[in-house]
């Protein structure tokens, strides 16, 4: 039986739901400390972090705070623990779904069954969103960077969800909506649906999907349609 795999941010969920998270987290941990630092700042460390040392997301959170309680001397009244935590519920709170996003998934689940998720969000974010937006239930695996180490496009990540589903590679489609998702697709040897809600963004592989669709339920018809023409 076929099987299809979704992307998270900027295929189901708006991409916009990870910004307004940590925007709204940075005001809410400058809150606890009594304004001993302004949340951009604190948002502007954390967006370096991420880009620069390439750590998950809570870790580069939990860092910021760090760095500066020891600029501006005061003394963080959270633990790690907490900020995890926060950092989760969080991204449940302010996740935005596509309204296209759930009548996909039904037509997907009633077509094939088995339903994969490979996101390169940390896994307690993930579990946040689905379960704050209901998603869950339509999900038989879920699998992240932050279980196993390694992002997009690793072809790691679609091969375990293909092996957690019980099938072949050959017999899975990726629906996502970036050259992460087609190249670590192609390389696991599935067909891939690239979903442009816009205009394509930037392009930094050699590989290209099966097929391009404007929204989620014709991502989902032409996922369908490859698994059962392939080549």
């Amino acid at each position: 039986m076929p099987a299809l795999i979704f992307d998270l941010f900027g295929t189901l969920v708006d991409g916009r739901s990870d910004e307004l998270a940590h925007e709204e987290l940075s005001k809410f941990l400058a809150e606890v400390h009594g304004g001993a630092f302004r949340p951009e700042e604190h948002l502007s460390i954390y967006r370096r972090l991420v880009e620069e040392r390439d750590i998950g997301s809570a870790d580069a959170v939990w860092t910021a705070l760090e760095v500066l309680s020891e600029q501006k001397g005061f003394k963080v009244a959270v633990s790690r623990e907490d900020v995890e935590a926060i950092h989760a519920e969080f991204h449940g709170r302010y996740a935005l779904i596509y309204d296209d996003a759930v009548r996909a998934l039904e037509k997907a689940k009633s077509a094939v069954g088995k339903l994969g998720l490979v996101s390169d969000a940390d896994t307690k974010v993930a579990d946040a969103i689905l379960d704050a937006l209901g998603l869950r239930k339509y999900f038989d695996v879920v699998v992240t960077s932050g279980e196993l180490g390694t992002k997009k496009p690793d072809p790691k990540l679609f091969i375990e969800a293909a092996r957690r589903l019980r099938v072949s590679t050959r017999e899975c489609a990726v629906i996502g909506d970036s050259w992460k998702d087609v190249e670590g697709g192609k390389r696991a040897g599935m067909k891939v649906i690239l979903v442009l809600r816009t205009q394509q963004k930037a392009w930094d592989t050699t590989y290209e999907p099966d097929d391009r669709a404007g929204n989620l339920i014709e991502a989902v018809q032409k996922a369908l349609k490859a698994l059962t023409t392939r080549s």
